[in-house]
């Protein structure tokens, strides 16, 4: 029997930063297919209602407040739309 190793998304749920963090999707670069969405362990996302110029509908962070700048939005994103940042004062 092989013993399992804890889950990315587990430890992200016990390991929580402070959330001085500033969100930024390149609206140029994403293509809207809300795969940092379907990702984030914490749903900061959620996905525009208004489609943009391009007809797509981008991520948007609504809940800001719940990141806790894990990356994995930035990691997954295939076309490197996402950056997480620290908040500038």
């Amino acid at each position: 029997m092989t013993q399992q190793t804890p889950s990315v998304c587990m430890f992200l749920f016990f390991y929580k930063l402070p959330s001085d963090n500033m969100i930024k999707v390149n609206k140029e670069l994403c293509k809207g297919c809300n795969i940092c969405t379907e990702f984030c362990p914490f749903k900061v996302y959620e996905q525009s209602k208004k489609p943009n110029k391009k007809g797509v509908r981008l991520p948007t962070p609504k809940h800001e407040e719940r990141c806790t700048k894990c990356g994995l939005c930035a990691l997954m994103c295939p076309d490197q739309a996402i950056r997480v940042e620290e908040k500038e004062e």
